[in-house]
């Protein structure tokens, strides 16, 4: 397999506008193990890193509802929920007007997106072309960001 890297992204919270975990200031650890989570797991899986970053200082969050895709988070937020999303899709969503994102407490891994395929489709001009695009369309979305040495750990 040929494996291209698109993007990598940091994970950002997101509210409705106006929900108290945007004012949380020095206890935003323990707001965000308070406030009533919706979890995007695609898998299903029953722990994501939020749940080990929570863990590690002893505390866990409460999850009301588990979205297999990320933009079911929309109609959660609706309902006083919070979410951990990819930065470049909370910037997509604040700008939609009543969502605002907000900085983690802590650090999660980066989340990387690669593009996959078979070797006999390397020279392929079709899917070459499809694999330009791939990268435009990574390019177009890209969130500029510090180093992540600066971010609050």
């Amino acid at each position: 397999l040929r494996r291209l890297r698109l993007f990598t992204d940091d994970s950002v919270g997101i509210a409705r506008r106006g929900h108290p975990i945007l004012r949380a200031g020095r206890d935003a650890v323990a707001a965000l193990a308070e406030a009533r989570h919706v979890r995007i797991a695609p898998q299903g899986e029953p722990r994501g890193f939020v749940d080990v970053a929570l863990g590690k200082r002893g505390l866990k969050r409460s999850v009301v509802v588990t979205a297999s895709q990320f933009m079911l988070v929309i109609a959660a937020l609706e309902g006083g929920l919070v979410g951990v999303v990819p930065e470049r899709l909370g910037n997509v969503l604040a700008g939609l007007g009543e969502i605002e994102r907000f900085g983690l407490p802590f650090t999660l891994p980066l989340i990387t997106v690669d593009a996959y395929w078979h070797a006999r489709m390397h020279e392929d001009r079709a899917h070459a072309w499809l694999r330009r695009r791939l990268v435009m369309a990574a390019e177009d979305g890209a969130t500029p960001r510090p180093h992540r040495s600066h971010r609050r750990a």
